[in-house]
């Protein structure tokens, strides 16, 4: 399992982003899990995935302030990489009414290159030595119920991949 740090409260947030400051962290990968009307009615965001080339980080939105949220998804200082984020983006400005700032989607770019599979197809394509072959547990992943706390270890090993070769696409891409 990968080592992670989990953001759930404001301070914890404010202090990540102070660290990255003093780091000189000014490019993160981001995704999102959320729940979409599949176990309970309405669209939520659950789960925040952040890897800044060294460190993966979790964030728990039920955790924070609308407000601190809000100031870091709408903070342009730090480049945020993501892969196809139109859902993630009506989200978060759906539920938060958040726009988000800062965003590089790596998805535009495969599209223009004429690739227009998923995150795990692209992975294969770009960096076939980093592809693994846990296609059931993604599946399984992705129909799970993000709104649970606390997260099953799975969960957290598939939230994480979802931003572990978003910075090294966006360098090839």
């Amino acid at each position: 399992m990968r080592k992670y740090t989990m953001i759930d409260s404001d301070a914890k947030l404010s202090q990540l982003q102070s660290q990255w400051k003093e780091k000189g962290i000014t490019i993160v990968a981001m995704d999102f899990e959320g729940e979409f009307n599949l176990h309970i009615y309405g669209e939520h965001l659950c789960l925040i995935q952040l890897f800044d080339g060294s460190a993966y980080t979790l964030v728990d939105p039920f955790a924070l302030s609308k407000d601190a949220l809000k100031a870091f998804l709408e903070d342009g200082s730090v480049l945020k990489v993501m892969f196809d984020c139109a859902s993630d983006s009506a989200l978060v400005r759906k539920q938060y009414d958040i726009l988000l700032e800062g965003v590089y989607d790596i998805r535009v770019c495969a599209l223009a290159l004429g690739y227009t599979g998923n995150l795990t197809g692209l992975v294969e394509r770009y960096i076939p030595e980093a592809a693994k072959p846990n296609l059931c547990s993604k599946k399984k992943n992705q129909m799970t119920n993000w709104l649970v706390r606390p997260l099953k270890n799975d969960q957290i090993e598939y939230a994480l991949s979802d931003v572990e070769h978003l910075l090294v696409l966006k360098q090839i891409l």
